[in-house]
């Protein structure tokens, strides 16, 4: 299964700054609602994280020698904090042996894309350093990418998708992204983005319905003729029901200011 392009929290205790783990042993062997909830966790960290990487390559190749800037902060911050996820996860164990079995499927991809945000990292450090995108830095910021969208898998994350009382603790952005149930809106939009932060895009596709409202990437919506987007399916809602209409979208792009324009919404929308 590819768990897709996705921000994380770091699993301290801020006044002692120790593991949640550590703090309470009870996780060692936490209840099933309590396991359900990590793992959930873990999962649409690891997605997310996954995205930070995409969006830093979407940037690569987009702006001239971004790596003058060096490569974003949520990489280090996401690496950290994947980190912290994974050592909390390697000292729980679920009781359960689908969920145990999920578990130990999540601390190498959870590994895995923790050691491509690293790599990009590298690139990008190689590629300041002698001023220009050298042939070993654009190497491994693409091996960073494919890994990142790839992470090793035994299968154990997939069959526990399958439960679905475990799916109720994950977001219905991360399950439509898995293809574990349908598109609400019913079309294509041809967008990447985060779970989380689902109204800003990491990549808009050539030829989407998101080009063709004149998105792009690296920017996030702000509003929709006039109205604040909950999220991307409520934003999917309100495109839907302007079908065939002008409308006015405003967007705040990742490096610029805030900008609105006014665009037609096709009178078909792809399904």
């Amino acid at each position: 299964m590819r768990r897709l392009p996705r921000f994380i929290t770091v699993v301290l205790i801020a006044s002692a700054g120790m593991p949640v783990s550590a703090s309470y042993p009870f996780l060692q062997s936490p209840s099933s609602d309590m396991c359900d909830k990590m793992l959930a966790k873990a999962m649409v960290d690891e997605l997310d994280a996954g995205s930070v990487v995409y969006e830093q390559s979407v940037i690569n190749s987009t702006i001239d020698n971004s790596f003058r800037n060096g490569a974003l902060p949520e990489l280090h911050k996401t690496y950290e904090a994947l980190k912290a996820e994974e050592t909390t996860l390697a000292k729980m164990n679920c009781t359960d042996p689908i969920r145990e079995g999920a578990r130990m499927d999540l601390l190498v991809g959870l590994d895995d894309v923790a050691n491509s945000l690293g790599t990009m990292s590298t690139g990008l450090f190689f590629a300041k350093a002698n001023g220009e995108w050298t042939d070993q830095a654009r190497t491994m910021c693409a091996r960073a990418v494919e890994k990142s969208q790839n992470p090793t898998t035994n299968g154990g994350v997939a069959k526990l998708l399958k439960d679905s009382k475990f799916q109720a603790q994950l977001p219905r952005l991360f399950l439509e992204l898995n293809g574990i149930i349908p598109d609400q809106a019913g079309f294509r939009f041809g967008i990447s983005t985060y779970v989380r932060d689902s109204l800003y895009l990491t990549y808009v596709k050539p030829g989407s319905l998101g080009e063709k409202l004149k998105l792009v990437s690296l920017e996030r919506v702000e509003q929709f003729d006039g109205k604040t987007p909950r999220d991307m399916d409520d934003l999917k809602q309100m495109i839907k029901k302007a079908v065939g209409q002008i409308v006015k979208i405003k967007v705040k792009p990742k490096f610029g200011d805030e900008k609105e324009y006014e665009v037609a919404v096709p009178p078909t929308l792809a399904k």
